[in-house]
């Protein structure tokens, strides 16, 4: 039986749906598992019930029909997902309400294009050399590591929800996690459909996974426990956005800045991280060896704070989104700059080989920083992210590298509003602690605040948009993991796979010039 092409485009839709609930309401990684399946009948061009392929004459789908099926599911997924974006450019580019939801439908449009080229891939390579699961399994992997989303996130993004799935992330990183959900999902749809040998192996691939997953979280464990810790105490002021530019109003934010930090100090903190740009006030970049004059940090202060703040260089376009350490006499002794800056917000794109931007915008936006340096508080070397440079897996492997005892996340996701945003942001710094094994604490101005183990594990949260102070005490860490050490080589060999089966295809249809006899399989 063939399905109609109305019936798969809902089978895809059904499984892009299952993709955003895995993470919006997640994590749920059966939910992505489960996704695949039906994704991969929807594409699929073998009847539905039985054995081998469709003769040549009864394949209905043109290539333009196979991308739309595909295309479906990846715009279904985006909507969900990300349905907070309209929000967003109402309150952040100010856009009327009708053009916010027109340019966001557009960015759903278009980031859905990512399943209809892979449906596409799949279609091409499924019936060459290789075996079906096999191209689907490779090319999920490939292309979800290099598309270029608006926000990263990944079909093994939900995999923390069953933490025994994502300890492979220490190996290959997210691209490796990708490969073995999409190995196991299309391998479990080959054995629905009666091929027992995918089955075993996808069972295989499943359980040797939970295994190594199993050792893995019980020697992190172990070493955490045995490790020294810092207990680092972060500030959630939960000032809108609204409010961190009023100027008038300034003045109050430091002072339920300085109230929490005072108290942080009486519970015990050994290290205080304020959020991302927390101090309202522009600081000037070259302020490490000078001391602050009690309008920064509060008098009588004798903890170590990392202070979030716009820092102002020579030039005029000198501008920085940093994090400046104070240690416990209030003398600023470091100083870390945002590296992975946001395209319009924070950076204009081709501001530098375009002169009618120049003409527009007086400066290019911040200036990027130079190098995740640690900073060094109480013999404690701390690797600061900025902001979303905690859900971008170049940019925390970078700070890794440096060998940091422990990883800070300062970030602002007030732009969001009372969304779904913060908690996917979470979510998705969760496998950066797991590839690189570091503990990682978060200090968020409304939310979510956290303190993620080495493991991927959320140990403590905070609610969203409700003021809070809490103290973590994060394990000490050191060493490098595989992904660290030689990033990522899953996606490589992904390369390298993809690209045999292309030359199988070739070879394939030329056999099939030769001899057009349909070949059962």
């Amino acid at each position: 039986m063939l399905l109609t092409l109305r019936t798969r485009i809902g089978l895809s839709a059904i499984a892009g749906l299952s993709m955003a609930l895995s993470v919006v309401f997640g994590p749920v990684p059966a939910l992505m598992l489960g996704a695949f399946p039906f994704w991969l009948a929807a594409i699929d061009e073998r009847p539905l019930f039985g054995h081998g392929i469709a003769r040549p004459q009864e394949r209905r789908l043109r290539d333009r029909d196979i991308f739309v099926i595909g295309w479906a599911a990846g715009v279904t997924c985006n909507a969900l997902a990300l349905y907070w974006i309209a929000g967003l450019l109402v309150s952040f580019a100010h856009f009327p309400l009708p053009l916010a939801m027109l340019v966001a439908a557009l960015l759903f449009l278009a980031q859905g294009t990512l399943l209809g080229i892979l449906a596409l891939f799949v279609r091409k390579l499924a019936y060459s050399g290789g075996s079906f699961r096999l191209a689907y399994a490779f090319g999920a992997a490939l292309l979800f590591a290099y598309y270029p989303n608006l926000f990263p996130w990944r079909p093994s993004t939900g995999a923390v929800g069953a933490l025994e799935w994502a300890q492979t992330a220490d190996l290959g990183g997210a691209p490796l996690v990708d490969f073995i959900f999409c190995f196991v999902a299309a391998s479990v749809y080959e054995g629905l459909r009666g091929d027992r040998r995918a089955m075993w192996h996808g069972a295989l691939a499943f359980g040797l996974t939970l295994f190594y997953g199993d050792v893995r979280i019980q020697e992190i464990e172990s070493a955490r426990i045995a490790a020294p810790t810092i207990r680092i105490g972060v500030v959630q002021p939960n000032i809108s956005i609204e409010d961190k530019h009023d100027a008038s109003k300034a003045e109050s934010n430091i002072r339920r800045l300085h109230a929490d930090t005072m108290a942080l100090e009486r519970e015990g903190a050994d290290l205080i991280a304020w959020p991302e740009t927390a101090f309202p006030f522009r600081l000037h970049h070259d302020i490490v060896g000078s001391r602050h004059d009690g309008s920064v940090l509060p008098r009588g202060l004798r903890t170590p704070v990392l202070v979030g703040a716009l820092t102002q260089g020579r030039e005029p376009c000198d501008r920085f989104n940093s994090v400046i350490a104070f240690d416990d006499v209030g003398r600023a002794t470091g100083i870390v700059d945002k590296i992975e800056l946001i395209p319009f917000s924070e950076q204009i794109p081709f501001w530098h080989v375009l002169p009618p931007l120049q003409h527009f915008f007086r400066c290019p936006g911040f200036q990027p920083g130079e190098a995740p340096t640690p900073l060094l508080v109480r013999g404690v070397r701390v690797g600061i992210l900025n902001c979303y440079e905690d859900v971008i897996e170049r940019a925390t492997r970078d700070a890794a590298l440096r060998q940091p005892d422990v990883l800070i996340n300062v970030t602002n996701d007030a732009w969001f509003g009372d969304t779904r945003e913060p908690h996917l942001h979470q979510l998705v710094a969760r496998t950066r602690a797991i590839e690189v094994r570091r503990d990682l604490v978060r200090s968020v101005n409304t939310g979510v605040s956290s303190h993620i183990s080495a493991t991927g594990e959320s140990l403590a949260e905070t609610a969203t948009f409700a003021p809070a102070r809490e103290v973590y005490s994060a394990a000490s860490l050191s060493g490098r993991t595989v992904w660290t050490q030689f990033g990522d080589w899953a996606s490589l060999l992904a390369y390298a796979y993809l690209s045999a089966l292309i030359v199988l295809a070739f070879r394939d249809r030329k056999r099939r010039a030769i001899d057009p006899r349909p070949r059962v399989r």
